[in-house]
């Protein structure tokens, strides 16, 4: 093999390398950027904390109720309840939980029904 040729075999070794670092690279900013984030709210009877959140849309929340009572939770001010698209009211039981992804963007209040005064934030953006 001549000498030019070697030396474009390396280079087309070297160009596919390159490639192939670059197509990892790109694979794992995508992969990153479709990551969703968790987050997690705690309900203990008295307040939400936190009492705001911002998230992105297609996060996941878990709302936690570490009081000693069921709590209803609600989004929307009392009695004028909203719907939020991924989230369901329900009652929670004393240390259980609720997991959901909302589905649209917007702020929602969030309170415990059977304890209305007791209030949280939700911002969804993005």
């Amino acid at each position: 093999m001549t000498s030019v040729k070697k030396k474009r075999k390396v280079l087309l070794q070297i160009c596919a390398v390159s490639l192939l670092v670059l197509a990892l690279v790109l694979a794992s900013i995508l992969f990153l950027k479709t990551q969703k984030t968790k987050h997690a709210i705690s309900y203990d009877g008295e307040a939400f904390a936190p009492e705001f959140i911002v998230i992105h849309l297609g996060d996941s929340v878990k709302i936690k109720n570490s009081s000693q009572k069921p709590a209803e939770i609600a989004v929307g001010r009392h009695e004028n309840h909203k719907t939020l698209s991924g989230f369901q009211e329900r009652i929670i039981k004393p240390k259980e939980e609720y997991a959901f992804t909302p589905l649209e963007k917007g702020v929602f209040d969030l309170h415990n029904h059977l304890n209305p005064k007791n209030q949280g934030y939700l911002i969804i953006d993005k």
